[in-house]
Formats: structure tokens, C-alpha cells, sequence
């Protein structure tokens, strides 16, 4: 009777302890993988995002007698060292299993295979844009969007390119200077983004903030994977995202409506022509947010800048200077590559 109540206990105390339990074998009992999430690429099919995975076998003995002669086959090769087995309790066998002996192992009585996938985003920059993966569900970013093949475990190709995103996160880990708190890159024939840089956990291409009217006179409703992000009207304000002014360069340079987008595009919508490779820039200053924002042309590409005002930093004209000094290495080593 003591026996069957130190018994129990002692399985109750092993599934409040362990968080995520995948198996516990009796003898043949199925054992079903859980599919792995797929993984986010670049538009070169670079991981951005991985699964990593870990999981640990431990062997429940419950008092009985266990020699050698009476190991399982497939516990043999884990438990060479038979004096240092408890009389009673759990006994770590592995702390790293593969797949192929989790196969094994879960025809083997009293054999408890703890399991844990996280994801891993490689680039802490783009965890803004990516999102939050919890418990194998996309939450936010682009893990929600494509939640639905992810879990089917396919991969999904965006349209960032690491070559040029590279460039940007090694320039900002070893320069010692202030620099932006956030930066994107788009292809100004496609509406690719190609490049994000946040060291904020948050997408700031749509983030709202106020405005004059009278900057942007025509109806702002941009679409892209992400949602919808639409420009709405206050008195003589207007209340729009970065993204909504993406659009309208983008639009601007080919003449007819270009939406930004996440995703690669195979063909050009249009010719760039040599009069538009250097459009006019953009510098917004939010007082209520104590940021500016900054809309560079050059070349191919729209540049997205967004930072807010440093201690020590005052006038606003000497600011601007100082910010545009600080883009234009940035720049060129996008245009330049």
C-alpha cells in the first residue's frame, strides 16, 4: 500500500515538475513527433530564424531490482555506469537525444523524454519585423502572418537580403558614435524591404504620429503583408505611419501606385530613370515625440531613418546637419555595394 502511494506521488511530482513533457513510454506506446516550425529565410534562402531543439531521457525506477542482464536493449548504451543508478527516482540517461533515439527509447517502460523547441532569431536587429513564436504559434510579425505554413513546416522566403543588411549591423556594432535608433531600406522599383535595423523590439514603419495637412495633401492607405496602415485626418493634422509616406516615393518614382512589400518580387515594376535616382529628401521633426524621422533617395533605394534626440544635442538647423553627416556613410554602403 505504501508502495502505490510513494509511487504516485512520485509521478505527480514528476509532471508538475517538468514544464513540457512529450512522452512517457509504456511498452509501445505511440510517441508522435511534433512537427517542426518552418524556417523564415532571406530572399537567398539565409536562415533568419531557426528552430532549436533540445531533449533529455530520464528512467524511472521505482525500486525494482535492475542488472545488467535485465537492461533493455535500447537503455544499455546510456546506462554503463549501473552503480550509480538510485533505488528509487528519475535518472538522467541523456541530456541531448537525436530523433532516431527518441524512436528507440519510446518502446522502453518507464523512459521520460522531456522536450523543449524554441526559436532563435539570428539577427536580435530584426526582432521588431519577425516577431514573437510562443509555444510553436506565431504571435506577432511575420511569424503570425505566415503562422499557417510555418507550422506546416514550410519555409518562407521574404524579401530581405542579409549582404546588405549585414553591411548596416556590423557598421553599427563597432561605431562608437551615436546613429539611429532605426533604419530600413527599400527597392525603389519593386517596394522590396530589404534592409530593417531596429533596436527597439517594435516595427517602426508603423508606428502613427502627427503632422501638418498640408505636407500630404492626397488620401494615404497603405496595405502590405503586415496589414493595413491608413493615414487619418485631424482638424488640420493628419496621422499617418512612415510606411504611408514609403509608399508615396515609392509611387512617386514610378508613376503609378507601388505598394511596399515583404515578400520578393520576381520582375521591376518600372525604369528609374537617371533624373529620378536622387529625389528630393525628406526631414520630419515630432516635438511631441522628441524624434525625427528622415526619407532618403539615392540611387535604387529609399532610405528610412528614425532616431530620437540625443542629451546634449540642441539646434534644430545644427541637428539636421549632424544627421545628415551621419546617413551618408550609411548610404553609400548600400548604393556602393
Amino acid at each position: 500500500m505504501n508502495f502505490k502511494i510513494d509511487f504516485c506521488l512520485l509521478l505527480a511530482v514528476l509532471f508538475l515538475s517538468f514544464t513540457f513533457i512529450l512522452n512517457i513510454s509504456e511498452g509501445g506506446s505511440s510517441f508522435q513527433h511534433e512537427r517542426k516550425r518552418g524556417y523564415l529565410l532571406d530572399r537567398a534562402g539565409e536562415p533568419l530564424v531557426i528552430n532549436k531543439e533540445r531533449f533529455e531521457a530520464y528512467l524511472l525506477i521505482d525500486g525494482s531490482s535492475l542488472l545488467g542482464k535485465d537492461w533493455p536493449e535500447e537503455l544499455r548504451p546510456y546506462l554503463i555506469r549501473s552503480l550509480d543508478l538510485p533505488k528509487r527516482g528519475l535518472f538522467l540517461i541523456s541530456e541531448s537525444l537525436t530523433f532516431e533515439e527518441i524512436d528507440k527509447l519510446k518502446k522502453v517502460r518507464n523512459v521520460v523524454i522531456r522536450g523543449e523547441i524554441k526559436r532563435e532569431i539570428l539577427y536580435p536587429e530584426l526582432r521588431g519585423l519577425i516577431g514573437l513564436c510562443v509555444a510553436g504559434d506565431g504571435i506577432t510579425g511575420l511569424e503570425k502572418i505566415f503562422d499557417k505554413e510555418l507550422k506546416e513546416g514550410e519555409s518562407k522566403r521574404v524579401s530581405l537580403d542579409l549582404n546588405l543588411s549585414k553591411k548596416i549591423y556590423n557598421y553599427f556594432r563597432i561605431l562608437a558614435s551615436p546613429l539611429p535608433t532605426h533604419l530600413a531600406v527599400f527597392k525603389r522599383d519593386t517596394g522590396e524591404l530589404l534592409v530593417f535595423f531596429s533596436k527597439e523590439e517594435k516595427n517602426f514603419l508603423t508606428e502613427p504620429f502627427l503632422v501638418r495637412d498640408n505636407l500630404f495633401n492626397e488620401d494615404l492607405k497603405t496595405m502590405w503583408e503586415l496589414g493595413s496602415v491608413e493615414a487619418k485626418r485631424k482638424g488640420n493634422l493628419i496621422y499617418l505611419a512612415p510606411l504611408n509616406i514609403v509608399q508615396t516615393y515609392l509611387s512617386q518614382a514610378c508613376g503609378t501606385k507601388v505598394k511596399p512589400t515583404l515578400l520578393p518580387v520576381k520582375e521591376r515594376l518600372c525604369d528609374i530613370t537617371d533624373q529620378e535616382k536622387d529625389g528630393e529628401s525628406l526631414y520630419l521633426y515630432l516635438p511631441h515625440k522628441r524624434q525625427w524621422l528622415a526619407f532618403i533617395v539615392s540611387d535604387d533605394y529609399l532610405f528610412v531613418f528614425s532616431d530620437y534626440f540625443q542629451s546634449g544635442e540642441s539646434g534644430e538647423d545644427n541637428l539636421w546637419e549632424v544627421l545628415k553627416k551621419r546617413h551618408k556613410y550609411l548610404v553609400n554602403l548600400i548604393t556602393n555595394s
